[in-house]
């Protein structure tokens, strides 16, 4: 079996160390068709040492001088997104800044008239007393509790209260609340 191009071209090259490079040695005796390979790769390593590597440098002045050459102005420098100029015209940015101003007072007026979510059907009458007795309270709590109980209860606070609803209803007897003040 003979060996890839790989291992013939660094044998060629001197890569191979002793043990393999005696067997690859004693294989190029028996196999004419490796030798025309190692041949080849010889000749492509000569023509490669021969062959001088180009000089850039004058290229690279011709080429500098012809960019320098050119007209300024022909040239378009692309500037940073933030940096560019972007041309609308003065109507169209008169509008835009209208409908901006009219929306925005918009805004703010629903957002200024805007009132708390209240009770939408028909409210109860306003108790006389404003705190529920221990007796009624524990009626109404064992009323809730029961899993028949489909009746609605409304409490309404008094007008212009700075109450708002916030969380679950709780139920607090008078004498809670009267410790708590």
């Amino acid at each position: 079996m003979c060996p890839d191009n790989e291992l013939l071209s660094a044998f060629v090259d001197g890569e191979i160390e002793n043990p393999w490079k005696e067997k690859l040695e004693s294989h190029l005796l028996d196999c004419a068709v490796c030798r025309e390979r190692v041949a080849a790769f010889q000749k492509l390593s000569i023509l490669l040492q021969e062959d001088p590597e180009p000089d850039s440098i004058p290229s690279m002045y011709r080429v500098k001088e012809k960019l320098e050459s050119l007209p300024r102005a022909g040239r378009k420098v692309k500037a940073h997104f933030w940096k560019r100029r972007i041309l609308i015209p003065v109507p169209i940015a008169a509008i835009a800044a209208s409908v901006l101003i009219f929306l925005s007072t918009v805004i703010s007026v629903t957002i200024a008239n805007i009132k708390p979510a209240g009770n939408t059907k028909g409210t109860a009458e306003v108790a006389e007393k404003p705190v529920a007795t221990d007796d009624e309270l524990a009626t109404i709590i064992k009323l809730m509790e029961n899993k028949d109980f489909n009746n609605e209860i409304v409490i309404q606070l008094p007008e212009g209260s700075p109450f708002t609803m916030s969380g679950e209803p709780q139920f607090i007897r008078a004498k809670d609340l009267n410790r708590s003040k």
